[in-house]
């Protein structure tokens, strides 16, 4: 669903069409971690939370990646998955827009769109600060297009960290699909408990870094 919202967004804000240099460092990728240069920024993120080891996540995985003009994306999902039936997607999604524009828009970019395809929702804001922010969404029913694998009593669960630094909008996210469910039955939800606050401090813990500023949404270790 966010590929769609990506897009539409971008259209709407003028922009300056610079590419993102899509390379992996090696030394930390053998770490597990993977970093990209989305338009100047150096963004860090954690591997897949269902891949083994770092050296199984092109194996263990499918990607889509796509890098035109002032747009970044990057989505995993599980080998087995197809993206346009996929149960979890992991993913790194970027604009350059080359002039400031507030948090809470760009949050509201894919919350808002959220909330009108989802039934009786939750969108919890677990972390503010100013350059950053992450919510869980819980959607127990939630509609979209029959292109993109939704269909009847499907429900989602979700992470988002959202990040503005330097006129780059940096969206980093993890989302589950299922049948739907009931909120207060969390065993019937599309990922369980356990796995949900392994992976929120996963995504929390990604950091972009542009010269000597660090922006992440959780505590950033001092080099």
């Amino acid at each position: 669903m966010f590929k769609n919202i990506l897009f539409s967004f971008a259209i709407l804000v003028s922009s300056q069409v610079v590419q993102a240099q899509d390379s992996m460092d090696k030394k930390e990728t053998a770490k597990g971690t993977s970093v990209v240069n989305l338009y100047g920024i150096s963004f860090s993120f954690g591997m897949a939370p269902w891949v083994s080891h770092p050296k199984k996540a092109m194996t263990e995985s499918e990607y889509f990646r796509s890098n035109k003009g002032n747009q970044f994306m990057l989505e995993a999902i599980p080998k087995g998955q197809t993206f346009e039936k996929w149960k979890t997607l992991y993913a790194v999604s970027a604009i350059k827009i080359g002039r400031k524009i507030p948090l809470k828009t760009w949050e509201d970019v894919t919350l808002n769109n959220f909330k009108k395809t989802c039934t009786d929702g939750e969108f919890k804001e677990l972390v503010r600060k100013e350059a950053v922010s992450l919510y869980q969404v819980v959607c127990p029913k939630i509609s979209g297009p029959k292109k993109m694998g939704y269909k009847k009593k499907m429900g989602e669960v979700g992470v988002f960290a959202f990040f503005v630094v330097d006129g780059v909008l940096i969206s980093h996210y993890i989302e589950w699909r299922g049948k739907s469910f009931s909120m207060d039955n969390p065993k019937k939800w599309p990922v369980s408990q356990s796995e949900l606050a392994k992976v929120t401090n996963l995504i929390k813990g990604a950091v972009a870094t542009k010269g000597g500023l660090q922006v992440s949404a959780g505590d950033v270790e001092s080099n």
